[in-house]
């Protein structure tokens, strides 16, 4: 009994983590990074997308 109660709450836990990293996902995405005027612009920069990738890294979501 104690094996499945554990296991709920690592699946209850999921949804607040993936919620957080969605949220800084669309932070990210708010602004385009390089390019001009559109042509040739990312909607995320390397440098977010590293952190986004460590953010999901360190609360154990799969990147």
């Amino acid at each position: 009994m104690r094996e499945n109660f554990a296991e709920e709450w690592s699946v209850l836990l999921q949804a607040p983590k993936q919620l957080l990293v969605n949220v800084a996902t669309k932070v990210a995405e708010a602004r385009r990074e390089g390019g001009l005027s559109g042509i040739g612009s990312s909607r995320i920069s390397d440098k977010e997308g590293d952190v986004l990738n460590k953010m999901s890294a360190a609360l154990g979501l799969v990147v």
